[in-house]
């Protein structure tokens, strides 16, 4: 019996494991990090690496983990103290990953995003935005998006 006990509890441990579809990585593959550097270059920008949040999950449903790229630029047009933050997807293709698409998913005075987790075609971020009384610094009202990918585009889910 106790055999068995331990068999149904390590098979959980390992069905667990593979369920949970979004693992953070640390290490940004060289094609990731020469689209960003484009990024900036074309925006006049500079992108912010401590910002970057980048999971690996199967996106499109091929059974190949895929790459989503949260990335932030700043000082669009040369200064200031402004930023935009993008979702990017990288599909697996052979050893390496491909662009599929970008998009803008945050902006000071706009809201600000985290990336959380991903779930299958579902990115999920925890978002703050401004209050009236907020400074532009210092956003404070707590709240949640969704982005599911879908035909190689990403489409805000509405709540």
């Amino acid at each position: 019996m106790k055999k068995t006990a331990n068999f149904i509890f390590a098979a959980f441990l390992f069905a667990f494991a593979f369920a949970v579809s979004s693992v953070a990585q640390t290490r940004t593959p060289p094609e990731v990090a020469r689209y960003l550097s484009k990024q900036a270059k074309a925006e006049d920008a500079d992108e912010y690496p401590g910002a970057r949040k980048i999971m690996s999950a199967d996106v499109n449903g091929d059974r190949r983990n895929d790459l989503v790229v949260l990335y932030t630029l700043e000082g669009m047009g040369g200064g200031g103290n402004n930023f935009s933050q993008f979702i990017a997807v990288f599909l697996r293709k052979g050893n390496r990953y491909v662009l599929s698409t970008d998009e803008g998913v945050g902006a000071k005075l706009s809201r600000s995003v985290e990336l959380k987790r991903v779930s299958g075609r579902t990115i999920y971020l925890d978002t703050l935005t401004w209050g009236t009384n907020d400074g532009g610094c210092c956003p404070s009202i707590k709240g949640k998006a969704r982005f599911v990918y879908s035909n190689g585009r990403l489409r805000e889910a509405r709540s």
